[in-house]
C-alpha cells in the first residue's frame, strides 16, 4: 500500500512539472510591445529606465525610446488582437507595394521597349528595374513593331551611357556624371587621351590622384565630381573624385 501510494505521489509530481514545463514555453512571451509605426515584437519581460524602455528575449537586452512605443500588452486575448493587426497592416503593405503588370493589354512596341531597356542593362551589368523583367508573350513574338520597340530600348540605355556618339561637347561632358561608375571603368579603362576625349568629352579640371594624373569631371567639389586617373598615355581607373 505504502509502495503504490509512493508511485502515486511521484507520477503526480511528474505531471505537474510536465504542465509547468509546457506552460512556460507556450509563454515564453508574455509581453507584447507596439510601436507607434505599427511594428509589433514579443518579449519576456520589460523595463523603464532613464527614459527607455528595456527588453529581454532568450537572454538578449535590448531597448528603445519610450516616446516610439504606443502602448506594452501583457493580456493574452489583447495580445493575440495586436499580433493580428499588425499581419494585417503587413500583408495590406505588402498588396500594394507588388507592382501590377497588365502586359496583355500592353503594346508589342512596349513590351519590345522594356524588353530591350532590360537586356540591354544587363549587357552592361546594370540592375534591371522589376517591371522590365519581362519574356514577351507569343502574341508579340517575331513582329516588326516588337522588334523597333527591342531596338528603341536599346538606344535609350546607349543614350543614357553616352556610348552612341562621341565628340568633346557640354553634353558628353554631363554623361560622364551620370553613367554608372562600373559601366565608365569597364568603357574607359585601358583608352588613351584623344580615346577618352572623343567618348566624353573634356574634363572640367585637371588635378593628381595618388600621384598620377587625372582628368576631372564636374566642378561641384564633392562625391558626385568622376575622375579619370592615367598611367601615362592610358586610363588606370575611373574613381570618385
Amino acid at each position: 500500500m505504502k509502495k503504490n501510494k509512493k508511485i502515486y505521489f511521484t507520477l503526480k509530481l511528474i505531471i505537474i512539472s510536465i504542465v509547468v514545463v509546457l506552460h512556460l514555453s507556450m509563454n515564453a512571451f508574455a509581453v507584447v510591445i507596439v510601436f507607434k509605426d505599427g511594428r509589433v515584437i514579443e518579449v519576456e519581460k520589460t523595463w523603464e529606465k532613464d527614459g527607455k524602455v528595456f527588453y529581454e528575449i532568450k537572454g538578449f537586452v535590448g531597448f528603445t525610446q519610450k516616446n516610439r512605443i504606443e502602448r506594452i500588452v501583457t493580456d493574452e486575448s489583447e495580445k493575440i488582437k495586436a499580433k493580428a493587426a499588425y499581419k494585417k497592416k503587413k500583408l495590406e503593405k505588402e498588396k500594394r507595394e507588388k507592382p501590377v503588370f497588365r502586359e496583355e493589354n500592353e503594346s508589342c512596341f512596349n513590351l519590345g521597349y522594356r524588353y530591350g531597356l532590360c537586356a540591354t542593362n544587363a549587357m552592361h551589368e546594370i540592375p534591371c528595374k522589376p517591371e522590365n523583367d519581362i519574356i514577351i508573350p507569343a502574341r508579340c513574338r517575331g513582329k516588326a513593331e516588337t522588334k523597333r520597340g527591342i531596338k528603341a530600348g536599346a538606344k535609350a540605355v546607349y543614350d543614357a551611357l553616352n556610348l552612341n556618339t562621341g565628340g568633346s561637347s557640354s553634353s558628353s561632358s554631363l554623361n560622364m556624371l551620370t553613367a554608372p561608375i562600373d559601366v565608365l571603368r569597364k568603357k574607359l579603362n585601358g583608352k588613351t587621351k584623344s580615346e577618352v576625349k572623343r567618348l566624353v568629352g573634356s574634363p572640367d579640371r585637371i588635378e593628381v590622384f595618388a600621384g598620377n594624373k587625372c582628368w576631372v569631371y564636374g566642378n561641384t567639389y564633392s562625391y558626385k565630381d568622376r575622375g579619370i586617373v592615367f598611367d601615362g598615355d592610358r586610363v588606370l581607373t575611373v574613381t570618385f573624385y
